[in-house]
């Protein structure tokens, strides 16, 4: 603790990497995909509340995972369909879910890296849901997908400074500034991300927290974000 170094080097080891996990364990990225699924489905009824979906019949999801956020988009708009973009190991569990949910016709699974591979076109809409990339290249290709008045949406849990933590996040800025405590302490503000958001070509923005109704620690303190083309 006194040692300004990584707990991980400390021990002469190394943290296991997020995606490599998922990917080399078939049977661990499925059951995180379904925990993920489980604990945001009335976190997602609740942003499908709120969202005015006015003008919008294609949604793309990037960083979707199962396409828990589209499926309550989808029950509530008959003439919506979504894609959703992700790495290939969680969307196959996405598409059982899909099934399950009887929504298997209405929404589409990419696998992609949407910071490296070309997106997918002719959307109305652009949704960013928990995926914590907030740079302005993301932005700009995004900007460059979206026909004129398209809209993209991030939905995430954003610090009141870049110093401070959400406080639903403190236990993961605990972990986290054990395996980097140098790099550790810059949380993205929501200033932060209207600025990247400016700079790539976006305007007419808005923010307004996302209510919610269990209290559960991971369905709360999320804000939406909203831009336009």
């Amino acid at each position: 603790i006194s040692k300004p170094m990584s707990a991980w080097k400390a021990w002469n080891q190394t943290p296991t990497e997020y995606f490599q996990q998922i990917e080399e364990n078939s049977i661990y990225q499925a059951r995180f995909t379904r925990k993920l699924y489980e604990i945001h489905r009335s976190f997602a009824e609740e942003l499908a509340n709120m969202l005015d979906l006015r003008g919008v019949k294609r949604l793309l999801d990037l960083g979707g995972g199962s396409g828990v956020v589209s499926f309550a988009l989808l029950r509530k708009h008959d003439y919506l369909s979504s894609v959703v973009v992700d790495i290939e190991s969680v969307y196959q569990t996405g598409r059982v879910i899909a099934a399950e949910n009887k929504l298997e016709k209405r929404i589409t699974y990419v696998a992609a890296d949407f910071l490296k591979d070309n997106l997918p076109t002719e959307f109305d809409m652009v949704m960013l849901c928990d995926v914590g990339s907030f740079s302005e290249f993301l932005f700009r290709r995004i900007y460059d997908v979206l026909p004129q008045k398209g809209r993209l949406v991030i939905v995430d849990k954003f610090a009141t400074s870049r110093i401070s933590a959400p406080p639903s996040r403190l236990l993961s800025a605990f972990v986290n500034s054990l395996a980097s405590p140098a790099q550790s302490v810059d949380y993205i503000t929501i200033e932060v991300v209207l600025t990247r958001l400016q700079q790539a070509g976006f305007r007419d923005f808005s923010a307004i927290d996302v209510p919610h109704t269990d209290h559960l620690p991971w369905n709360i303190d999320w804000t939406m974000v909203e831009a336009q083309k």
